[in-house]
């Protein structure tokens, strides 16, 4: 189920970058700090929040860690526009900050039940896990590289 409905979403990403005309580059840098931010303060968070139900508890922490994790991409899809937009760059990043949503979305809800044993059997996952350090590392630089070609200046020509 999670090989099927990856592609959705990491489809739905790139329609959004493409038809709003957004900067992937950001977006990408923005996940990959909430990613940090939810590492930094998501315990903290949980700790504020009072205790729940068993059952409840699960779900309470993993809302806390999908508010945290993708909040800034999701302001940065919607605010930051791309000055000029090329066509291969912005669509590589765009692919892999779907692909980076599926990826991080899928480890904040491996705690539901029902999703872990979906994740566990998932192709994708499983063989990409060895290399998330060189995927993360990849997207940050991919990312760089489309903030560079997004937001250039393009030189005035004078008429004279």
């Amino acid at each position: 189920m999670v090989d099927l409905l990856s592609p959705v979403v990491i489809l739905l990403v790139v329609l959004v970058v493409v038809l709003r005309r957004t900067s992937a580059g950001v977006a990408a840098v923005a996940l990959l700090a909430g990613v940090m931010i939810d590492q930094l303060l998501a315990q903290s968070v949980l700790d504020l929040v009072p205790e729940q139900q068993p059952p409840m508890d699960i779900y309470v922490s993993v809302v806390v860690h999908l508010i945290l994790t993708f909040a800034a991409m999701a302001v940065a899809l919607s605010v930051v526009k791309a000055t000029r937009q090329s066509l291969v760059i912005p669509l590589l990043t765009s692919l892999l900050l779907g692909f980076l949503v599926v990826f991080f979305g899928l480890q904040i809800l491996e705690p539901i039940p029902a999703i872990t044993s979906e994740a566990n059997n998932s192709g994708l996952l499983t063989f990409l896990a060895p290399y998330e350090n060189l995927i993360i590392a990849a997207s940050a630089g991919l990312a760089v590289l489309a903030m560079i070609v997004d937001h250039k200046k393009v030189p005035k020509k004078d008429n004279k």
